[in-house]
């Protein structure tokens, strides 16, 4: 039984001004009709999936999820949480809530922000991690085609001749470009932030590596309030821990992994710059909410206006923007 998990949380700051703490990215469209949360929705609708799909997300949120499943016709459970705590503790609370319903459950757990255009190479990755004869986590290692500095990147051993998972040797955090460029010659894979686990493998490894935040977790879901399509975690009985991600706190210290080399499509649509690539690379890219907009005599350029405020960004800059935005 293989569950869909969608951590729906995060604020984007690299693409403000569109995303903002009360929309964040995942509720925007900015590749196709379509939001990034309803497309992750429907890439998890259908074999080798149960329904309902699980979707973590912050409670001042759950109209949005709600709304925007609705509009595509899919069934969601929400876990809805009180403060955010970093992908891990989503994670674990998912993974608690779906144990206590199915003991032998395992999770696809995915980002609701990314871009993966075609459904069933997603589903065929999904399924061949579900039939391997591997207990542990199995990443979606996604063939590089350009050397990024923004990206994760992952080093597998030798693949199994029949399933093509290979165990995971080494991790490396958004290199330099030195370093990308060698990674990318030497084989290695872009980390996705998307993979596949049992339920209670996942809890087993964390309670080994974040035992305290592991525990919390399973207490705010025990005294959390249910309703027929959701969860709201308890508010209190949290430890002093700082929020983690689930490389930082389980992935980077577990022994048990794995990955599994992909090759189709993927972005995780992190800057201005790269929805414009997604868009077509032209010259001048321009969203706007509303305000009419003419740009003359510029080319490379990215303009977004919102009613929280402007960017005008040369492309190949849109990255600095977390830096502009600490300015005064």
């Amino acid at each position: 039984m293989v569950f869909p998990v969608v951590l729906c949380g995060g604020v984007g700051k690299r693409l403000w001004p569109l995303s903002t703490p009360d929309v964040p990215k995942p509720f925007h469209s900015l590749v196709g009709e379509h939001s990034l949360l309803q497309n992750t929705l429907m890439r998890c609708v259908g074999e080798p999936f149960q329904s309902p799909i699980y979707v973590v997300t912050h409670k001042r949120h759950a109209e949005m999820v709600r709304t925007q499943a609705m509009a595509m016709g899919i069934d969601v459970f929400l876990v809805l949480e009180q403060h955010s705590n970093d992908s891990c503790a989503a994670a674990l609370a998912a993974a608690e809530v779906i144990a206590q319903r199915h003991q032998q459950a395992k999770l696809a757990i995915v980002a609701a922000d990314q871009h993966i255009p075609d459904c069933a190479a997603w589903k065929r990755a999904v399924q061949k991690a579900s039939k391997a004869d591997f207990s542990g986590f199995v990443l979606f290692g996604v063939t590089p085609n350009f050397a990024s500095t923004a990206y994760g990147y992952v080093k597998g051993a030798d693949p199994c001749p029949r399933t093509g998972i290979t165990q995971v040797v080494q991790f490396m955090e958004k290199p330099n470009a030195d370093r990308a460029q060698r990674y990318v010659a030497e084989g290695w894979l872009w980390n996705s932030g998307n993979f596949f686990v049992a339920a209670s493998d996942l809890l087993t490894t964390a309670h080994q590596t974040v035992p305290a935040i592991a525990s919390d977790i399973v207490d705010l879901v025990r005294k959390g309030q249910s309703t027929d399509d959701s969860i709201t975690l308890h508010d209190s009985g949290v430890g002093d821990w700082a929020p983690l991600s689930l490389d930082k706190a389980i992935l980077e210290f577990a022994d048990n992994i794995a990955v599994l080399p992909v090759d189709f499509i993927w972005s995780d649509v992190g800057t201005w710059d790269e929805v414009q690539r997604l868009n077509g690379d032209q010259s001048k890219f321009i969203h706007s909410n509303g305000i009419d907009i003419r740009v003359i005599g510029l080319d490379d350029v990215i303009v977004v206006a919102t009613a929280q405020g402007i960017l005008v960004t040369r492309k190949g800059h849109a990255n600095d923007l977390k830096m502009a935005a600490k300015q005064p």
